[in-house]
Protein backbone atom coordinates (compact mmCIF):
# COMPACT_ATOMS: atom_id res chain seq x y z
CA UNK A 1 0.00 0.00 0.00
CA UNK A 2 1.31 3.57 -0.93
CA UNK A 3 1.45 5.67 2.08
CA UNK A 4 1.98 9.50 1.44
CA UNK A 5 2.42 11.18 5.06
CA UNK A 6 2.01 14.91 4.95
CA UNK A 7 5.62 15.81 6.75
CA UNK A 8 7.71 14.23 3.68
CA UNK A 9 5.86 15.85 0.63
CA UNK A 10 7.50 19.01 0.96
CA UNK A 11 7.88 18.62 -2.76
CA UNK A 12 3.93 19.53 -3.21
CA UNK A 13 4.61 22.99 -3.42
CA UNK A 14 6.54 24.82 -6.20
CA UNK A 15 5.18 28.61 -5.93
CA UNK A 16 2.44 30.37 -4.51
CA UNK A 17 -0.36 32.96 -6.04
CA UNK A 18 -1.52 35.80 -4.13
CA UNK A 19 -4.80 35.63 -5.88
CA UNK A 20 -4.99 32.23 -6.07
CA UNK A 21 -14.68 2.25 -3.28
CA UNK A 22 -12.82 2.47 0.13
CA UNK A 23 -10.08 4.95 -0.59
CA UNK A 24 -8.07 7.51 1.40
CA UNK A 25 -8.30 7.48 4.76
CA UNK A 26 -7.50 9.98 6.85
CA UNK A 27 -6.66 9.18 10.47
CA UNK A 28 -5.57 11.58 13.33
CA UNK A 29 -3.74 9.93 16.50
CA UNK A 30 -5.25 10.29 20.31
CA UNK A 31 -3.00 13.73 21.01
CA UNK A 32 -4.17 16.38 22.86
CA UNK A 33 -5.27 19.96 20.69
CA UNK A 34 -3.59 22.83 20.67
CA UNK A 35 -6.33 25.98 20.49
CA UNK A 36 -3.31 28.54 19.57
CA UNK A 37 -4.64 30.22 16.76
CA UNK A 38 -6.64 28.07 15.61
CA UNK A 39 -10.52 28.38 15.74
CA UNK A 40 -11.82 25.22 17.44
CA UNK A 41 -13.51 23.01 15.02
CA UNK A 42 -16.09 19.95 15.12
CA UNK A 43 -12.97 17.53 15.08
CA UNK A 44 -12.92 14.91 16.98
CA UNK A 45 -9.70 13.42 18.67
CA UNK A 46 -9.91 10.33 17.57
CA UNK A 47 -11.53 11.36 14.17
CA UNK A 48 -11.10 9.35 11.05
CA UNK A 49 -12.81 9.32 7.76
CA UNK A 50 -12.36 7.47 4.67
CA UNK A 51 -12.99 9.81 1.36
CA UNK A 52 -14.67 7.56 -1.19
CA UNK A 53 -12.13 6.98 -4.12
CA UNK A 54 -13.35 4.20 -6.39
CA UNK A 55 -9.80 2.32 -7.82
CA UNK A 56 -7.71 3.99 -5.11
CA UNK A 57 -8.18 0.97 -2.64
CA UNK A 58 -4.37 1.05 -2.41
CA UNK A 59 -3.62 4.32 -1.48
CA UNK A 60 -3.42 5.92 2.01
CA UNK A 61 -2.96 9.21 2.49
CA UNK A 62 -2.53 9.66 6.70
CA UNK A 63 -2.57 13.31 8.46
CA UNK A 64 -1.50 13.73 12.47
CA UNK A 65 -3.39 15.96 14.03
CA UNK A 66 -0.59 18.26 14.73
CA UNK A 67 -0.75 18.53 11.10
CA UNK A 68 -4.66 19.42 10.60
CA UNK A 69 -3.50 21.82 13.18
CA UNK A 70 -1.32 23.50 11.19
CA UNK A 71 -3.38 23.67 7.80
CA UNK A 72 -6.04 25.38 9.68
CA UNK A 73 -3.71 27.67 11.63
CA UNK A 74 -2.37 29.02 8.12
CA UNK A 75 -5.37 27.98 6.56
CA UNK A 76 -8.43 29.51 8.39
CA UNK A 77 -10.98 29.08 5.45
CA UNK A 78 -10.98 25.45 5.55
CA UNK A 79 -12.21 25.77 8.79
CA UNK A 80 -15.81 23.47 8.89
CA UNK A 81 -17.29 27.20 10.43
CA UNK A 82 -15.87 29.18 7.74
CA UNK A 83 -16.21 27.46 4.23
CA UNK A 84 -18.94 28.79 2.81
CA UNK A 85 -17.52 29.18 -1.28
CA UNK A 86 -16.55 26.81 -3.66
CA UNK A 87 -13.21 25.12 -3.65
CA UNK A 88 -11.82 27.14 -6.49
CA UNK A 89 -12.77 30.26 -4.31
CA UNK A 90 -11.54 29.06 -1.48
CA UNK A 91 -8.40 28.18 -3.05
CA UNK A 92 -7.95 30.90 -4.64
CA UNK A 93 -8.13 32.99 -1.35
CA UNK A 94 -6.04 30.95 1.04
CA UNK A 95 -3.08 32.62 2.77
CA UNK A 96 -0.04 32.74 0.47
CA UNK A 97 1.97 34.13 3.37
CA UNK A 98 5.65 33.18 3.45
CA UNK A 99 6.03 33.39 7.25
CA UNK A 100 5.52 30.03 8.99
CA UNK A 101 7.58 29.95 11.45
CA UNK A 102 9.72 27.21 10.22
CA UNK A 103 6.85 24.69 9.17
CA UNK A 104 6.75 22.88 6.19
CA UNK A 105 6.41 24.23 2.62
CA UNK A 106 3.92 22.01 1.96
CA UNK A 107 1.20 24.62 3.42
CA UNK A 108 1.03 26.69 0.35
CA UNK A 109 -0.39 24.34 -1.35
CA UNK A 110 1.16 25.68 -4.80
CA UNK A 111 1.69 23.44 -6.91
CA UNK A 112 -1.04 21.31 -8.62
CA UNK A 113 -0.55 18.54 -6.30
CA UNK A 114 -0.76 20.70 -3.67
CA UNK A 115 -3.71 22.24 -4.87
CA UNK A 116 -5.07 18.23 -5.28
CA UNK A 117 -4.18 18.21 -1.58
CA UNK A 118 -5.94 21.53 -0.83
CA UNK A 119 -8.88 20.47 -2.55
CA UNK A 120 -9.28 17.17 -0.62
CA UNK A 121 -8.56 19.04 2.56
CA UNK A 122 -11.25 20.98 1.58
CA UNK A 123 -14.11 18.14 0.98
CA UNK A 124 -12.48 16.78 4.42
CA UNK A 125 -13.73 20.01 6.61
CA UNK A 126 -16.42 20.38 4.70
CA UNK A 127 -17.72 16.64 5.42
CA UNK A 128 -18.21 18.01 8.94
CA UNK A 129 -21.05 19.79 8.16
CA UNK A 130 -22.76 17.02 6.19
CA UNK A 131 -22.99 14.11 8.17
CA UNK A 132 -25.77 11.76 7.64
CA UNK A 133 -27.21 8.85 5.92
CA UNK A 134 -28.49 10.41 2.91
CA UNK A 135 -25.66 12.88 2.52
CA UNK A 136 -23.56 10.07 2.57
CA UNK A 137 -25.69 8.05 -0.14
CA UNK A 138 -25.22 11.45 -2.06
CA UNK A 139 -21.72 11.90 -1.89
CA UNK A 140 -20.92 8.88 -3.19
CA UNK A 141 -22.93 9.35 -6.28
CA UNK A 142 -22.09 12.79 -7.01
CA UNK A 143 -18.23 11.75 -6.65
CA UNK A 144 -19.38 8.66 -9.22
CA UNK A 145 -21.13 11.04 -11.31
CA UNK A 146 -18.90 13.93 -11.46
CA UNK A 147 -15.78 11.45 -12.11
CA UNK A 148 -17.56 9.54 -15.17
CA UNK A 149 -18.04 13.07 -16.98
CA UNK A 150 -14.37 13.63 -16.26
CA UNK A 151 -13.59 10.47 -17.77
CA UNK A 152 -15.33 11.17 -21.03
CA UNK A 153 -13.96 14.67 -21.62
CA UNK A 154 -10.23 12.63 -20.37
CA UNK A 155 -11.07 10.29 -23.41
CA UNK A 156 -12.70 12.62 -26.40
CA UNK A 157 -9.29 14.98 -25.24
CA UNK A 158 -6.71 12.30 -25.55
CA UNK A 159 -6.34 12.87 -21.68
CA UNK A 160 -3.74 14.83 -19.74
CA UNK A 161 -2.31 16.07 -16.68
CA UNK A 162 -5.58 18.33 -15.95
CA UNK A 163 -8.24 15.36 -15.93
CA UNK A 164 -5.83 13.45 -13.51
CA UNK A 165 -5.64 16.28 -11.11
CA UNK A 166 -9.63 16.70 -11.71
CA UNK A 167 -10.29 13.08 -10.65
CA UNK A 168 -8.64 14.57 -7.06
CA UNK A 169 -10.36 17.62 -7.21
CA UNK A 170 -13.46 16.64 -7.30
CA UNK A 171 -13.83 15.64 -3.68
CA UNK A 172 -14.06 19.30 -3.11
CA UNK A 173 -17.04 20.12 -5.94
CA UNK A 174 -19.27 17.14 -4.60
CA UNK A 175 -18.96 18.12 -0.67
CA UNK A 176 -19.57 21.84 -1.91
CA UNK A 177 -22.96 20.32 -3.92
CA UNK A 178 -24.18 18.56 -1.04
CA UNK A 179 -23.51 21.63 1.04
CA UNK A 180 -25.49 23.72 -1.12
CA UNK A 181 -28.18 21.75 -1.07
CA UNK A 182 -28.82 20.69 2.37
CA UNK A 183 -32.43 22.69 2.97
CA UNK A 184 -32.17 23.90 -0.33
CA UNK A 185 -35.86 23.53 -1.79
CA UNK A 186 -34.57 24.83 -5.42
CA UNK A 187 -33.99 20.56 -5.77
CA UNK A 188 -36.72 19.32 -4.67
CA UNK A 189 -39.00 19.08 -7.83
CA UNK A 190 -42.57 17.58 -7.91
CA UNK A 191 -42.82 16.96 -11.82
CA UNK A 192 -40.76 14.11 -13.70
CA UNK A 193 -37.41 15.46 -15.12
CA UNK A 194 -37.46 12.36 -17.42
CA UNK A 195 -37.17 15.00 -20.37
CA UNK A 196 -34.71 17.32 -19.13
CA UNK A 197 -32.62 14.56 -18.28
CA UNK A 198 -32.95 12.89 -21.81
CA UNK A 199 -31.88 15.97 -23.16
CA UNK A 200 -28.74 15.84 -21.14
CA UNK A 201 -27.77 12.32 -22.11
CA UNK A 202 -28.27 12.85 -25.93
CA UNK A 203 -26.32 16.06 -25.46
CA UNK A 204 -23.38 13.98 -24.11
CA UNK A 205 -24.31 11.41 -26.78
CA UNK A 206 -24.10 13.72 -29.63
CA UNK A 207 -20.98 15.27 -27.98
CA UNK A 208 -18.88 12.10 -27.64
CA UNK A 209 -19.76 11.11 -31.77
CA UNK A 210 -19.07 14.56 -32.93
CA UNK A 211 -15.58 14.51 -31.17
CA UNK A 212 -14.58 11.46 -31.88
CA UNK A 213 -15.11 11.59 -35.45
CA UNK A 214 -13.25 14.61 -35.72
CA UNK A 215 -9.98 12.96 -33.48
CA UNK A 216 -7.41 11.73 -35.60
CA UNK A 217 -5.27 11.12 -32.82
CA UNK A 218 -6.99 7.79 -33.15
CA UNK A 219 -7.10 4.76 -35.36
CA UNK A 220 -10.58 3.82 -36.54
CA UNK A 221 -10.04 0.61 -34.40
CA UNK A 222 -9.34 2.84 -31.33
CA UNK A 223 -12.36 5.34 -31.82
CA UNK A 224 -14.42 2.09 -31.80
CA UNK A 225 -13.67 1.07 -28.93
CA UNK A 226 -13.56 4.11 -27.11
CA UNK A 227 -16.71 4.90 -27.99
CA UNK A 228 -17.77 1.58 -26.38
CA UNK A 229 -16.34 2.25 -23.40
CA UNK A 230 -17.93 6.05 -23.07
CA UNK A 231 -20.94 4.29 -24.20
CA UNK A 232 -21.35 2.11 -20.73
CA UNK A 233 -20.30 5.23 -19.37
CA UNK A 234 -23.24 7.84 -20.86
CA UNK A 235 -25.22 4.48 -19.55
CA UNK A 236 -23.51 4.73 -16.02
CA UNK A 237 -24.43 8.43 -15.82
CA UNK A 238 -27.91 7.93 -16.69
CA UNK A 239 -28.65 5.36 -14.33
CA UNK A 240 -27.03 7.77 -11.59
CA UNK A 241 -28.84 10.45 -12.19
CA UNK A 242 -32.94 9.75 -10.49
CA UNK A 243 -33.30 13.67 -9.23
CA UNK A 244 -32.84 17.01 -10.11
CA UNK A 245 -30.48 17.79 -7.89
CA UNK A 246 -28.14 15.36 -9.50
CA UNK A 247 -29.16 16.39 -12.85
CA UNK A 248 -28.72 19.83 -12.03
CA UNK A 249 -25.16 19.19 -10.25
CA UNK A 250 -24.02 16.97 -13.21
CA UNK A 251 -24.90 19.75 -15.49
CA UNK A 252 -22.94 22.80 -13.39
CA UNK A 253 -19.82 20.42 -13.02
CA UNK A 254 -19.47 19.74 -16.11
CA UNK A 255 -19.90 23.32 -18.13
CA UNK A 256 -17.96 25.16 -15.06
CA UNK A 257 -14.83 22.38 -15.30
CA UNK A 258 -14.58 21.53 -18.95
Amino acid sequence: MKKYILYLIPALVVGCNNHQKTGKKISFPNESRSTNGIKKDPIAINDTVKFLIPELEDDSLEFSKSDLQKVLKYHPELSPNEISQRPDETYASRNCNNDTNGDQIWLFFGSEQGRDLYYELYAYFLSRKNQNAELIKQRDTLIKLFRDINKIMMYVNDGGTYYGHQYKRILGYAEYALYVSKNNNYFVKNYSISKQKAIYIQSLKQFINDELANNYNYLKTERIKVKRTLSKTVTEIDGLITNYFYLQSAMEFQYSNY
